[in-house]
């Protein structure tokens, strides 16, 4: 199901490690989302190491608190992107909860790949900024979803903490989510 209307069908293509695939599914005009990818795109893509993910937090944030257990290479989708009259978009497999003090909890959905088991576990803190991360993120061989939780605050506008925790699968049948991708 889809939060926002398009004005016709959309061809769904995706970026990782600054390579895109194209052609992994469909946006119609009604809001319905099929998405297929085969492991030998995840597999043929330039992979990161959770350690890598763990380094780029290390540029702006407080990391000592975060292991990296077994590290491993993975590939992953955050978002699809697609092209319609009025730009580009993301597409997100997103669920957006308003509260009733004026925050909206937010559970999206990333999809990891990876060939081997690995684990990145612990917290992370940024004084900078104030934000917050606690991670639990346990890979298997496969598809994994992350889900990627927190409470968004309109009044200091940021995410408060934010929460990593994977599961085994590849199969999303919620809410999708349209955000502006000319950022």
């Amino acid at each position: 199901m889809l939060d926002n209307a398009v004005s016709s069908d959309a061809d769904l293509f995706f970026t990782f490690n600054n390579v895109t695939v194209g052609h992994v599914g469909t946006l119609s005009a009604s809001g319905a989302v099929i998405v297929r990818i085969e492991v030998s795109v995840m597999t043929s893509l330039p992979a990161r190491n959770l350690s890598e993910w763990r380094t780029q937090l290390a540029q702006r944030c407080d990391v000592t608190r975060l292991t990296v257990e077994r590290d491993v290479p993975y590939t992953s989708l955050s978002a699809l992107t697609f092209l319609d009259t009025r730009g580009p978009y993301e597409l997100r497999a997103q669920t957006d909860v308003r509260q009733p003090d004026g925050t909206t909890f937010t559970d999206r959905r990333l999809f990891f790949f990876t060939q081997a088991v690995g684990a990145m576990r612990g917290e992370v803190t940024c004084a900078a900024t104030g934000e917050a991360y606690t991670f639990d993120v346990r890979l298997q061989p496969g598809w994994n979803i992350v889900h990627e939780t927190g409470t968004y605050d309109p009044v200091i506008q940021r995410y408060r903490a934010v929460r990593y925790e994977a599961q085994v699968g590849s199969t999303y049948n919620g809410r999708w989510v349209i955000h502006d991708a000319t950022f």
